[in-house]
């Protein structure tokens, strides 16, 4: 089963130790873990796992993309208008997927985190843990083929391979490009704007992508923009555009000292403390509302609420 909430980075990293990790590589440079185990990920996902996805009406074709050689496939390609009782939807066509696969295209799972459980569980436990969104694409790339072109990505990104072998090619800042074979197994880390391909070479390929996206410093401003509008001080109106120049400055004199006095008495780590827990509110939303009402009655004096 995947480790607890606090075990998950150091999971995905092992051997290597995520203070090592934030301390040399993260935002800095990628990084490659090689590992003599090619079933290190089979409980995040599976090939059964995969078939009853596909084969499923789970998945809804929106969410998947057909690609080959940056060319994506059109939804009428693959998937056709169904009936049911609240009206038209569509519904994929498995058996053109896989035509389209054994005839090289890429076949892109987008958010597989919400449809496939042990996935969302490990992205969860991501976001609990780093305080940043995750979220996981799973990409099945046939033998001798490639989905995309060179591009850049604007999250950080953790490449877990599944299955097969998949060649990247990493182009970063101010070094020389790098090619990385990875196999079942292994992980590849990207920082957000690094520039990379990835082909398939004798083997197929099942690889996760997890993307995480880190709140930015000035989202923090934002954050102390809702403390300001907690204090009188600041629920003045502005002056009008027809005022003159004395009543803008001294507006603008009373208005910089309270911004001052305001930013003294917030410190940077509780304005990140509250960015980490409003993104924990906006993922939150709307999620297992039901399954937690009908855990309510077991809440205790002792029981501890994260």
């Amino acid at each position: 089963m995947w480790p607890p909430v606090t075990e998950c980075l150091a999971r995905i990293l092992f051997p290597g130790a995520p203070s090592s990790f934030l301390e040399h590589y993260r935002t800095r440079k990628y990084l490659h873990i090689s590992r003599s185990s090619p079933n290190y990920y089979e409980d995040i996902l599976s090939d059964a796992s995969l078939d009853e996805l596909l084969r499923s009406d789970r998945l809804p074709p929106t969410s998947v993309n057909v690609v080959k050689d940056g060319h994506k496939y059109s939804l009428d390609g693959w998937s056709r208008l169904a009936d049911s009782s609240k009206g038209e939807h569509r519904v994929l066509i498995p058996e053109r997927l896989l035509t389209l696969y054994l005839d090289g295209a890429t076949l892109i799972l987008n958010h597989a985190d919400r449809t496939v459980p042990s996935l969302n569980a490990a992205c969860s436990s991501l976001t609990l843990e780093t305080g940043f969104p995750a979220w996981a694409n799973v990409y099945l790339t046939p033998r001798a083929a490639s989905g995309f072109a060179r591009h850049t990505d604007d999250h950080e990104v953790l490449v877990l391979q599944i299955a097969g072998t998949k060649r990247w090619l990493l182009y970063p800042r101010d070094e020389h490009p790098a090619e990385i074979d990875l196999h079942s197994g292994d992980l590849l880390y990207m920082p957000a704007g690094i520039a990379h391909s990835a082909r398939t070479q004798e083997t197929d390929s099942i690889h996760i992508t997890v993307g995480l996206q880190p709140p930015y410093a000035f989202e923090l401003i934002g954050e102390l923009a809702k403390l300001a509008a907690e204090e009188d001080v600041f629920r003045h109106p502005l002056p009008p555009r027809f005022a003159g120049e004395d009543a803008r400055r001294e507006f603008e004199k009373e208005f910089v000292g309270h911004l001052r006095n305001l930013a003294s008495r917030a410190s940077a780590s509780e304005l990140i403390e509250r960015r980490f827990r409003s993104r924990a509110r906006d993922e939150g939303a709307g999620s297992a509302r039901f399954s937690d009402l009908r855990l309510l009655h077991r809440i205790t004096p002792e029981t501890v609420v994260r």
